[in-house]
């Protein structure tokens, strides 16, 4: 019966409405015409007189209603959006509504509406506090109201484009001052699907909504909304995303907790009490915390259900917080305030992070090679598009394939609008392009089909191009293109054009992420990567080594931002010795060439584990020595640089 419900309280908010606008002028001016009575400092008021003058200050005041503007990009959508969707926008917008000392926001999981302290979200801090008015209507009033709306904005009604947590905010402050949030933010969907990019990415956003809450998401229970009893801590209680289980470890006698203590490199212990209402407060950002700092252990110790521990560590109140390293105690302080917690965390992984002994590599001087750019190797000369079109046609019209003219026609228009315009150049169809491309790599030679694979390279320098055919399922295209390089009769042409092409798929964020993640994908690109880095055809060895390149400092990347790296350890090793065996061998290379094989060396090897294969192998190649040979020979002052620069590091490694 909520649809009923939903009614009477729209009737009852307009009825609210219109009487505030009908009587607050009274009010005001019955306020201000009478001089407000003094009152004895120690006279305490009757019941009903209190009662009645707090009743008058609501109606004249209200309760504040915020919005809170987060930018989920951190600012790259200013920086990008231009080049990958043809126009600027200045962020990917989530909003939430700050009203009763609570902060209401909309998601697609869980139970869809969730509370917390106001900017205390996963979020962070707010980029923007947009004050919308003041709301007469009363607490109570809004929480039956948001509790009827449990249906209506239920996770599985997300939709990315068309109902999220904006147009959630937007129906909060209509409903709560009359207002609509700025429309800058409620059109953002609507913007990006103006452009050629998103209307590629439409059937697939649709698709990803379609498919339902994901496997393992875990509904929030009736109490993640606030009820008309609860107090606010209890409020937020109900926290903001499932946590996973592990996260915390929860800990009933002493053996156990000096056992988990000394096996971790630093701790924090929670000790709570099932009678404690600031414990419960806090307990939500405990969790968090957990999930976000993996290199601590956190612990959460009921003292009623150990009563052992709470002795030994002299627990006489709760919350009480204590953290450790190696087993030894650093710090304790009592309170729930989430940000002493947080500022605490922060200096135990600070306290760790200084007890680290440092990699040998910190100690070496190597000013030629950090001062290198990490920005990939792109190949972006534009061939003539005419003389190419041509080639192809003709090699189509021999083997019956005049079907796919259309889209061949498509593919040059494009390239020659984005020669001219790339922001404003309109992409072709882009599944048609695929099959073309397929169809292509079945039916033609290597020789033939090289020109086709090099209308996508020069295109995938364009970040909506790579990001489609890296998008693509299993990578096929791409897949097809590697499959058909290493195959024994395919020519120089087409492996020049491969590496380049590969090259050119790092400039999208996604390019490199599902190269070197799919395992069949992987599979493929090392079976041609490391023949071509030996290639005696010196135009191949260069496009490889650039590939090399773009690899090693997007692993590097990886790796040394705390995130897992995306490539095994058995490929890294083999594209390792690729390069040593590609700097060894006694053909003449150019400078750009070298430079380019010691880089990617280079970045495979820094401040890689010390006790890891990669350093290991290095070691025993001997590489030290060939890298000063290179350097002496090179002829090119910076590249002789980096030769001993990175030479040194292998050194280091060997003595």
């Amino acid at each position: 019966m909520r649809f009923p419900n939903l009614i009477y309280f729209i009737v009852t908010i307009q009825f609210l409405k219109f009487r505030s606008r009908l009587f607050s002028p009274l009010i005001q001016r019955s306020c201000t015409a009478t001089a407000a009575p003094t009152f004895h400092p120690g006279l305490r008021l009757p019941l009903r007189i209190r009662l009645l003058t707090t009743t008058t200050r609501r109606m004249t005041t209200g309760e504040p209603v915020t919005l809170y503007v987060y930018d989920l990009s951190n600012g790259l959508a200013r920086q990008i959006s231009q080049q990958l969707t043809g126009v600027q926008l200045d962020g990917i917008w989530h909003t939430s509504v700050v009203v009763y000392s609570t902060e209401f926001y909309f998601a697609g999981y869980g139970s869809g509406i969730f509370t917390a302290i106001p900017g205390r979200t996963h979020h962070g801090p707010p980029l923007q506090k947009i004050e919308m008015g003041t709301t007469e209507i009363d607490k109570d009033t809004f929480l039956e109201y948001l509790d009827t709306l449990r249906g209506v904005w239920g996770a599985e009604k997300y939709h990315l484009l068309e109902r999220n947590c904006n147009n959630f905010s937007d129906a909060l402050c209509e409903f709560l001052v009359g207002q609509h949030i700025p429309s800058h933010i409620v059109d953002l969907p609507r913007q990006f699907m103006s452009t050629p990019f998103g209307q590629m990415m439409r059937p697939q956003i649709d698709q990803m909504f379609r498919r339902g809450p994901p496997a393992g998401t875990q509904s929030m229970p009736a109490q993640s909304l606030p009820s008309r009893s609860t107090n606010h801590s209890a409020a937020v209680g109900g926290g903001d995303a499932p946590l996973s289980p592990s996260a915390v470890k929860s800990v009933r006698n002493l053996t156990e907790l000096e056992s988990l203590l000394t096996s971790s490199p630093a701790s924090i212990i929670f000790f709570t009490s099932a009678t404690c209402p600031p414990c419960r407060a806090v307990s939500p950002h405990f969790d968090r915390l957990a999930t976000s700092h993996p290199e601590l252990t956190f612990v959460k110790i009921d003292i009623g259900m150990a009563y052992e521990i709470g002795a030994k560590y002299g627990v006489r109140a709760t919350p009480t917080f204590v953290t450790s390293v190696s087993g030894e105690k650093v710090g304790e302080w009592k309170g729930g305030d989430p940000s002493v917690l947080e500022m605490n965390v922060g200096r135990l992984v600070e306290v760790l992070e200084a007890r680290k002994p440092k990699h040998p590599h910190a100690k070496l001087e190597l000013k030629t090679f950090a001062r290198v750019s990490k920005k990939p190797v792109l190949y972006d000369r534009v061939p003539p598009l005419d003389k190419v079109k041509g080639r192809i046609e003709a090699a189509f019209a021999a083997k019956g394939l005049g079907g796919e003219g259309k889209t061949l026609s498509d593919v040059v228009r494009f390239l020659e609008e984005r020669a001219k315009s790339p922001a404003g150049a309109k992409l072709p169809a882009m599944p048609a392009w695929s099959t073309m491309i397929q169809t292509a790599l079945d039916r033609l030679s290597g020789d033939e089909v090289f020109p086709v694979i090099d209308l996508l390279r020069v295109a995938a320098v364009d970040v909506r191009v790579s990001g489609y055919f890296a998008e693509e399922k299993d990578m096929s295209t791409i897949r097809a293109i590697l499959n058909k390089t290493g195959e024994v009769e395919c020519g120089f042409q087409l492996r020049l054009v491969t590496m380049q092409m590969l090259c050119n798929l790092f400039s999208s964020p996604l390019g490199p992420q599902r190269l070197i993640s799919l395992d069949g994908v992987l599979d493929a690109l090392f079976a041609v990567l490391p023949s071509a880095l030996l290639d005696t055809e010196t135009k191949v060895c260069a496009a490889a080594s650039g590939l090399a390149f773009n690899i090693a400092t997007y692993t590097f990347q990886q790796r040394t931002s705390s995130h897992p790296s995306t490539l095994p350890e058995s490929a890294t090793l083999e594209l390792v010795a690729a390069l040593v065996e590609s700097l060894q061998s006694e053909s003449s290379m150019d400078a750009g060439t070298l430079r380019g094989l010691v880089l990617a060396l280079g970045h495979l090897a820094y401040l890689a584990p010390v006790e890891g294969d990669v350093l290991g192998l290095l070691a025993g190649m001997e590489v030290s020595g060939v890298l000063k040979a290179k350097g002496r020979d090179v002829g090119d002052e910076e590249v002789g640089r980096m030769c001993k620069e990175v030479a040194e590091l292998c050194q280091g490694l060997e003595n």
